[in-house]
């Protein structure tokens, strides 16, 4: 999906985690989109966003876009990897219900330029995202605010948004997309600008998963969508 930075393995007795670095965060994007639940050495493998603290980038001065009409589906990972294709796209989140620990439907976007921001509100709304339209519109001063208090660690751990702790215990989520049979779509990131709807089906349909019940492509984007029955 990209260069690596570097990696790191911590062995524990009963479970093993690790750390791997991309020089960029869209190639870190596209790993989780692609990796995550893949078999390695026969055991299905977790891959989220680690962060330490203070690693996050600091968004306060940059222009933020509100996302809304949320397909369940969609993550962090998600929302960041079909909006970077605006090059200064820094970060993205989809905010979450505390209780349940199911999406709200909604998220912000921030971009380090604002006609980066302005584009993707031009371009994206109305467009395809997972099993929905979303819209998109600029962000009220402050928004999100609250929310992103609550999501954030205030210790100075490591954090593993997949639920996983700082000793490498899995705390499993069942309303996780991975974990939730509900979520039936999933994303499909870096195609190439000749790849069509049925292409993509054809391809999909070879391997066998189940039935496709529909495929969206946004060609000059550069990623599209499967959706099983």
């Amino acid at each position: 999906t990209g260069p690596l930075e570097g990696c790191k393995l911590i062995r524990k007795e009963n479970s093993s985690y690790g750390f791997v670095d991309y020089f960029d965060r869209r190639s870190a994007a596209l790993a989780i989109l692609t990796l995550n639940g893949r078999h390695l050495f026969g055991q299905a493998i977790k891959v989220n966003w680690a962060y330490a603290s203070g690693q996050r980038e600091d968004t306060s001065g940059h222009f933020n876009i509100f996302v809304g009409d949320l397909s369940p589906e969609v993550t962090d990972a998600t929302l960041f990897a079909c909006l970077s294709v605006y090059p200064s796209c820094s970060d993205a989140r989809v905010m979450w219900d505390q209780k349940t620990g199911r999406s709200r439907g909604f998220g912000f976007v921030s971009f380090r330029n604002q006609q980066d921001a302005q584009s993707a509100i031009n371009d994206l709304t109305g467009k395809w995202l997972g099993s929905r339209q979303i819209r998109c519109n600029w962000a009220a001063k402050g928004a999100g605010a609250n929310d992103d208090k609550q999501n954030t660690d205030a210790k100075s751990v490591v954090e593993l948004t997949s639920g996983t702790s700082e000793d490498g215990q899995e705390t499993i989520n069942d309303d996780a997309p991975e974990n939730n049979p509900q979520y039936t779509t999933v994303y499909v990131g870096n195609l190439a600008p000749e790849v069509t709807q049925l292409d993509l089906h054809r391809h999909f349909h070879a391997l066998g998963a189940g039935v496709i019940e529909e495929v969206r492509v946004q060609r000059d984007k550069g990623f599209g969508f499967v959706r099983y029955s």
